[in-house]
Order: C-alpha cells, then structure tokens, then sequence
C-alpha cells in the first residue's frame, strides 16, 4: 500500500498532481492507494482564532479525492492527542491500522507530527524502524495553495482561484425562506445557506454562477452581501437569481459554482436604480454564459 497525509482543503492543482502520483504508483506496482486527511482543519485545534474558512466540506473532500483514483480514504478526527504525536509515533499508528504499508509520500511543504520529519535523518530512522519508504515529492506543475485560493475568492478573484483549483469554486447550501424583495424588484432569488458555516464565502459583489439542483445544473445571477440599498444588513446574505427556472426549491439541498465575477456591491440612491442595474448584471451574466457554450 502506497500512502500520503494532509488536509487536502480545496483539492486544488497541487493536491491534484500529488494524489494523481499516489495513484498511479499503487497501479504500477498492483497495490492499493490510501490518503490521511484530517477532520475538523488542524489550526481549528491548534490556534482556534486564526483556523482558515473551509474550501470543502470534509465530504465534497473525499469524493474528489476518490475521483482521482486514490482507493482508501482515511480521515483523521484531529484533536489535541494527535496534535501531541511525532513523527514515528503517528507512522507507527497509521502501519498498525494499514499492516500492508510500504510506502508513504510527502507533499512538497507537508509535514508530519510535531517534528515533522525535521531532517533526512530523521526520516531514515523512521523508515528503518517502521519498514517503510518515506518519499518526499517535488512541487506541481502549477502553483496552488489554498491559502492563495482563499485570498482570490475573499477578493472576488474568481478566475484566479478557479485556475488554481482546477474546476470552479463550488458552496453547497439549502434554501431558506427570505424576505421576497427580490421578487418586488422583478427578480426572484432564492435564499442560500451555506451547509456548513466554516465554508468560505466569497467576497459580496454580483456572480455569474450556476445552480445544480437534483443533478441538474441552472445558470443564475448570484449577489453576496449586506444588500446596502435595502436594508444595509450586518449579515451577509447569498441571494441566487435563476435564468431559467422557476420552481418552487425552498428547503431543497443546491450548490453553487462560480463562473464569474460580474460586479462589486454598492448602495444605490433609488430602488430604480438598484433595478436598473440589476437589469444589466442580468445581461452581463447571460453574454458570460452565452460566450462560454460558443466557444464550447
């Protein structure tokens, strides 16, 4: 069995070229492929106030990680008892719940228990008493970080982020009832919650998005944000307009994924205006759509 540890937030290019390596050396040498990750995100233990808003929900996380060919996915309850581990104590624990591991390779910048495999003799050491190959692997390709990743979105940088990660930025959420002014204004939205409140939330601005619902994918004109000419909220609300669907969908399980970013929020002087405008945030999202299937 051939192995690799990290959280993995986002799976972004650089996940990608590590867990793709992972895989196809299980393949070559006819074994199984295991990824480590962790559950909640390691600073949410060890510096609770500076832990990163989540890229994924630990779920998402696995079905991309699976869909790179990596067999085994193991995730780890981070708690302050695996915080505390080393190195060989951590390997240790993971040859003793996988017997079959021979190899284990690090990403470029990963580290593992507290010393963190701090010098190459540390690794021999630990590979001599454990029985097993300790790799390190060179960067990717492309550089990604998600930090980087999150930076973009909190700076409604779609594009950037959505090169690094290889795919669009996607927020799963539910549906909740709002305050219908949307509707008033010509534009009916539908409320979104995120599914999970550490989930990062890009920057409030207008968004050429998509909405998957039952498996099937809708264009929408989506605004974050405090909604200032209205009511100037401290909360942040993700408001989804769609283009070509009507039903009803309260209550019901969607996700977003971000194709573009059309404006930033501004308070308007009159609902004629903020109408107006939203007219033309409309059309901005429809020639981004239409651009896209022309070149498809």
């Amino acid at each position: 069995m051939i192995a690799t540890i990290g959280t993995f937030d986002g799976i972004h290019l650089g996940h990608q070229y590590l867990l793709t390596k992972i895989a196809e050396m299980a393949q070559a040498r006819g074994t199984q492929s295991l990824a480590v990750t962790f559950h909640p995100h390691p600073l949410e233990i060890i510096r609770p106030g500076r832990a990163p808003k989540m890229l994924s929900t630990v779920e998402r996380r696995v079905t991309l990680i699976r869909s790179l060919g990596i067999d085994i996915v193991h995730i780890i309850n981070f708690s302050e008892s695996i915080r505390e581990l080393s190195a060989l104590e951590f390997v240790t624990r993971l040859k003793a719940s996988y017997p079959g591991l021979t190899t284990l390779v690090i990403g470029y910048n990963n580290h593992v228990g507290t010393d963190r495999f701090t010098t190459d003799g540390h690794v021999a050491d630990t590979a001599t008493a454990l029985g097993v190959d300790i790799v390190h692997i060179g960067k990717a390709p492309t550089e990604a970080s998600s930090s980087a990743i999150r930076k973009c979105l909190s700076e409604c940088n779609i594009t950037a982020a959505n090169a690094m990660l290889g795919r669009e930025y996607s927020l799963p959420g539910t549906v909740v009832k709002g305050r219908g002014i949307g509707h008033t204004l010509g534009f009916p939205t539908a409320n979104i919650k995120p599914a999970d409140e550490r989930l990062l939330v890009p920057g409030n601005g207008v968004y050429a998005a998509t909405v998957e619902i039952d498996g099937e994918r809708h264009h929408a004109m989506v605004n974050i944000g405090s909604r200032p000419t209205l009511d100037n909220s401290d909360e942040i609300t993700i408001e989804a307009h769609l283009l070509d669907f009507s039903d009803d969908i309260y209550c019901r399980d969607v996700e977003l994924s971000f194709s573009a970013f059309i404006r930033h929020e501004r308070r308007f002087d009159s609902l004629k205006t903020l109408r107006a405008q939203l007219s033309n945030d409309k059309h901005s999202v429809l020639r981004h759509f239409n651009t896209i299937n022309t070149k498809q």
